[in-house]
């Protein structure tokens, strides 16, 4: 394969202009100090592996025309070679040793012709027989990951990661040309993708494999995961159903991903080792169908469809588990909240635009809401009018807000759906109507409680476990409705009120 040197040395080269006729090897030799050359440290067994640092050698007689190189190319138990290039074949495995030395001819004190050593470099090559395409998480432990590529170079295996990506920046069209390129480059390529990653992934993954399978074909896919596995089948399903894209396909637990490092090449002898060792796996069905009274998944499997993110399906199945924590706050506990709707609207607010960006805003907002509640409370104005001038303020102020931060590199936020602009904006409607229409220590009072209920919404949101049984079985929320039915009927004391008389129940029971 064709090698080459990295950027950098043409471009500080191109800096070295100013070396003529005149320049001496001390120069060079402390030019070449400040380079390393780029190479392709892994290499299949049997086939052809180059070094070319031809573009290197011909800036250098640009730069150094007066001095004269020779490059040699060390490699262990072989004949060096000469020149600008190291062509050779491996055809043993494990790492190999490379060294290339340039020297240049001088004359010694007694008149003889010399050689100086002016550069040396060690390479290490990577001699492998097999191969492994990895697709893999940037939230995947990085100590997880190098001790399963060092078991890998264990039995000699490679593992070619196709892409180190988060869910958001997944794109499977990428994937796909980065497949193309392995499977073009790498002999004795595997038949199947390992996908390694978060649940959250291999729900988008697929869903998108799903929607975008472009011009391929079915494919093979083992996906490893830490998480029960058969839950995980059922909550891809919701993903892959409707078609199969999916010729063979099967889920591990996260301890077997060594086995794939001993079948690399074939998904079916990966299949049958794991089969016939009684391994934990669960086979992806084919053709996978949802039956019409599984309705909310054949919603969440649309959405998966039209390649909605996942977290938005996510957060479609809380909103009714949201609520009902709102009305057990306000009801049960007796903490009083903006509205049922408004720490929801805030919770969203915190997973799309971060915590301390909403928080730190609302608290901005809400003393300017007070100074011009304060201030337009001279006028009489009539209701309407007096709550949309205050509302333009507010984007106003919002808008500043923002670009403050943007200015001064305070934070960095990245607002990429209107729609939460806008949920925002009613937020901060709702607390105008409040500090406009009552006394501030109430007000008071019920901002502190919507802010505690939305952050209670906001840890929930990041339960996993919760995330993995409602995209696995989505028609749970329908527990919700007889659940707020029965509490709709709770006429005991409060919990807070419980407390507040603590005194005198504990009087009345004695």
């Amino acid at each position: 394969m064709l090698l080459r040197i990295t950027t950098s040395f043409l471009l500080i080269f191109m800096s070295c202009l100013s070396y003529t006729q005149a320049a001496t090897i001390d120069e060079l030799e402390d030019t070449l100090k400040e380079y390393s050359i780029g190479y392709q440290d892994k290499n299949y067994l049997g086939n052809q592996f180059e070094i070319d640092i031809s573009d290197l050698a011909e800036s250098l007689q640009e730069n150094f025309g007066d001095i004269q190189l020779e490059y040699v190319w060390e490699v262990f138990s072989r004949d060096p070679q000469t020149g600008t290039k190291l062509s050779t074949t491996f055809d043993t495995l494990w790492e190999k040793a490379i060294e290339l030395n340039i020297f240049t001819p001088i004359t010694s004190e007694s008149g003889d012709e010399e050689k100086r050593l002016i550069y040396s470099s060690d390479l290490s090559v990577f001699v492998y027989k097999e191969s492994l395409p990895l697709l893999i998480s940037k939230n995947v432990d990085e100590e997880a990951l190098l001790d399963y590529i060092d078991a890998a170079e264990d039995l000699w295996v490679y593992v070619y990661q196709i892409w180190n990506i988060s869910e958001w920046e997944l794109s499977w069209e990428k994937i796909i040309d980065s497949l193309n390129t392995y499977k073009l480059s790498f002999p004795e390529n595997s038949n199947y993708l390992a996908i390694w990653w978060e649940k959250e992934f291999l729900f988008s993954a697929l869903s998108q494999i799903r929607v975008e399978n472009l011009d391929t074909s079915s494919i093979n896919v083992v996906l490893i995961s830490a998480y029960n596995t058969s839950i995980l089948r059922n909550y891809i399903a919701n993903s892959i159903a409707g078609k199969d894209f999916i010729k063979n396909g099967f889920i591990i637990d996260e301890s077997l991903r060594f086995q794939t490092l001993k079948n690399p090449q074939k998904i079916m002898d990966l299949e049958k080792e794991v089969e016939t060792n009684n391994y934990s796996y669960t086979p992806i069905i084919e053709n996978t169908t949802i039956a019409p009274a599984f309705f909310i998944s054949k919603f969440v499997n649309d959405l998966s469809n039209n390649w909605v993110n996942l977290s938005d399906i996510y957060i479609i199945l809380l909103l009714p588990l949201f609520l009902t924590i709102v009305w057990i706050a306000k009801h049960l506990i007796w903490l009083s909240t903006l509205w049922s709707i408004i720490p929801v609207f805030i919770t969203l607010l915190y997973i799309q635009v971060w915590i301390p960006f909403t928080l730190w805003l609302m608290c901005f907002l809400i003393v300017c809401n007070i100074l011009i509640s304060r201030f337009i409370s001279k006028y009489t104005l009539l209701y309407t009018p007096k709550v949309t001038f205050i509302t333009i303020i507010n984007v106003l102020v919002f808008i500043l807000f923002y670009q403050a931060l943007q200015y001064f590199n305070i934070l960095s936020i990245n607002i990429n759906n209107i729609l939460y602009i806008i949920l925002f904006f009613i937020v901060a409607e709702k607390l105008i109507t409040i500090i406009t229409s009552k006394e501030f220590r109430e007000y008071k009072k019920s901002l502190t409680g919507t802010l505690i209920v939305s952050l209670i919404c906001y840890l929930i949101y990041n339960i996993n476990s919760i995330l993995v049984f409602l995209m696995a079985y989505p028609e749970l929320i329908i527990v919700l409705v007889p659940i707020n039915f029965l509490l709709g009927r709770f006429t005991w004391l409060r919990i807070t009120e419980y407390l507040r008389f603590r005194e005198i129940v504990k009087s009345i029971e004695e």
